[in-house]
């Protein structure tokens, strides 16, 4: 709800978010998983694998995301898109509001430039600010909809 307090919303999406959540070798161990080391043949013996990054799906996933993200804006507490982005993310999705065209160009470069910072990369751009539309399809990240559906 505080987005649509503001003159300009503004969303985003963050790719591949729990791939980019690392987990340290001693916990890969926790991981594991067989696989079929012929898929077309059922009986060829099987192969332990272990995930090195965050499993999507997991119940624990979205709380590992969110502590990552939310340590990560923590130390960048001098930035105050970073301020404004801790209380406007759910999962992997930023669904935030600016006030003016000028604060919407200053988010978008400040919010990208933080989160490339940590190895995520904001994409899929939607608002009703031209201004971000125009920087975000440069970029290649603007996502064009009449409609946009907000959790």
């Amino acid at each position: 709800m505080r987005f649509r307090a503001n003159n300009i919303a503004v969303c985003s999406d963050i790719e591949k978010a729990f791939l980019n959540v690392r987990l340290h070798p001693d916990e890969r161990k926790f991981t594991k998983f067989l696989w079929l080391t012929d898929v077309n043949n059922i009986d060829s013996p099987l192969k332990v694998y272990q995930f090195k990054s965050v499993l999507f799906g997991a119940v624990c996933s979205p709380f590992i995301l969110n502590a990552v993200i939310k340590t990560h804006l923590d130390n960048n507490c001098d930035i105050n898109t970073a301020n404004q982005m801790k209380d406007n993310i759910y999962v992997d999705n930023v669904i935030d509001g600016v006030y003016s065209e000028a604060d919407t160009v200053k988010y978008y470069s400040e919010s990208t430039s933080l989160m490339n910072s940590c190895g995520f990369n904001l994409r899929a751009w939607s608002s009703n600010s031209p201004d971000l539309c125009e920087l975000a399809t440069r970029d290649n990240k603007y996502e064009p909809a009449d409609e946009v559906s907000v959790l």
